[in-house]
């Protein structure tokens, strides 16, 4: 009889590189729950102070109505996220500095955007932050990024103040108020 014994011709890594891949999908794996938790915490401060204007309910909705629903419902995606297992795949990678680079850029304007929108107003705000986003994130042309920050900046005129009747901050430039 012709047994082959165990593992013949396969090469078994050595305990160095098993602990290196190891330690590399643990890394991967802490960096995509540090990213979700602080999802999670930003979420709950946005809850917190939504908590604290007028709520309301679906059929008279006050000014913390949609942000405390928006939070809530990513704090609940946030921990399915947490306790999904294809986190523990294989694919974790720990995250390269580029790619903390992108989520500094993706975040910086979105914490300048309500003060510029307290000083600006509305439609200059709108249209900087689509223009960032298309220019800088996404790598558009100009002209693309104009034309589609102007396009993008109008909807939001026409849906939320003529369509909804919505008053969005004018701004200082525009005689507006804090």
């Amino acid at each position: 009889m012709n047994k082959k014994p165990f593992n013949e011709g396969n090469t078994v890594p050595d305990n160095e590189q098993r602990i290196e891949d190891v330690e590399r999908k643990q890394h991967g794996f802490l960096s995509k729950h540090i990213v979700t938790l602080s999802i999670i915490a930003a979420a709950a401060a946005i809850l917190a102070i939504s908590l604290s204007y007028r709520v309301g309910d679906p059929t008279a909705p006050g000014p913390g109505f949609w942000p405390a629903i928006i939070a809530s419902v990513v704090i609940v995606l946030c921990i399915v996220l947490l306790f999904t297992p294809h986190l523990d795949s294989d694919s974790n990678q720990p995250l390269t500095m580029s790619q903390w680079r992108l989520l500094a850029l993706a975040i910086l304007p979105l914490l300048l955007f309500v003060p510029l929108l307290l000083v600006a107003g509305t439609p200059i705000a709108a249209a900087l932050l689509a223009f960032y986003s298309l220019k800088v994130l996404h790598g558009c042309s100009t002209k693309y990024s104009l034309l589609w920050a102007v396009i993008l900046t109008a909807a939001v005129y026409v849906i939320f103040i003529v369509g909804l009747g919505i008053s969005l901050p004018a701004g200082l430039i525009f005689g507006g108020s804090l």
